[in-house]
């Protein structure tokens, strides 16, 4: 469901009326649209248990220097993992519409991939 929503997400970025990048140079198109990839790809949890461990050890040895781009890319990716597993700690109300969102997206891309 992740590519789904990456793919989802850039056909967006690219339709009519929506072209925000369209002053990007192609060096920083490029770079926004892997950012985009790679912090929606953290969402899915088998990556969140593969890159764990490295993530843990590295804020164990505060090795957390903000200035390298892989230790940016670790922290952006936890914050997604955090940011979608939190969803569930909001409002029954919130939820359920949440929810059902979610499994509408969810059936809606089996029958696309049938």
């Amino acid at each position: 469901m992740e590519h789904h929503n990456f793919d989802q997400s850039v056909m967006i970025l690219n339709s009519c009326g929506n072209q925000i990048l369209s002053n990007c140079t192609p060096d920083e198109y490029s770079r926004v649209i892997s950012v985009l990839e790679d912090a929606i790809l953290a969402t899915d949890l088998a990556v969140y248990f593969r890159k764990r461990g490295g993530f843990f050890s590295m804020v164990k040895s505060k090795q957390c220097d903000l200035n390298r781009e892989e230790v940016r890319e670790q922290v952006r990716g936890m914050m997604m993992t955090v940011c979608d597993i939190a969803a569930i700690t909001k409002p029954w109300p919130i939820q359920k519409q949440v929810a059902e969102l979610v499994a509408g997206e969810f059936f809606e891309q089996g029958d696309i991939e049938k």
